[in-house]
C-alpha cells in the first residue's frame, strides 16, 4: 500500500488485507480476474520505485514467480497483486457467507 497510504496513515493499518477477485469459465477453463494497472506509464513508474525499494510487492505492484506485468493475461503471468497474497481462503459464491 506505500504509494497509495501516506506514511503517517501505516502504524495504524493492519499488517495485512483482504483482497478479492472473481474466476470466470472461459472456453471450460476457469481464470482468475483482478483489478491492475492497465496505464503503462503509471505501471513502469510504481516498478521503478518497488524495484528500488528491493522488496517483492508495494506501490500496487507485486511479483508472482518473479514476474510482473501491466497487461490484461487472465492470470498467465500473475495479475499484479497475486504476488503479495498470503493466505488463500478458498472459493465462495456468496461473499456474505464468507465475511460471516
Amino acid at each position: 500500500m506505500r504509494g497509495i497510504f501516506p506514511w503517517f496513515a501505516f502504524p495504524f493499518l493492519p499488517k495485512a488485507a483482504s483482497l478479492s477477485w472473481i474466476d470466470v469459465d472461459i472456453d471450460g477453463e476457469w481464470k482468475q480476474i483482478d483489478s491492475y494497472i492497465n496505464d503503462k506509464a503509471l505501471y513502469e513508474k510504481a516498478l521503478e520505485h518497488l524495484l528500488m525499494s528491493k522488496k517483492t510487492y508495494g506501490y500496487s505492484v507485486a511479483f508472482r514467480d518473479g514476474k510482473s506485468s501491466c497487461e490484461f493475461n487472465f492470470g498467465e503471468k500473475g495479475f499484479v497483486h497475486m504476488g503479495a497474497v498470503v493466505v488463500d481462503h478458498g472459493t465462495w459464491d456468496d461473499l456474505s457467507e464468507y465475511i460471516a
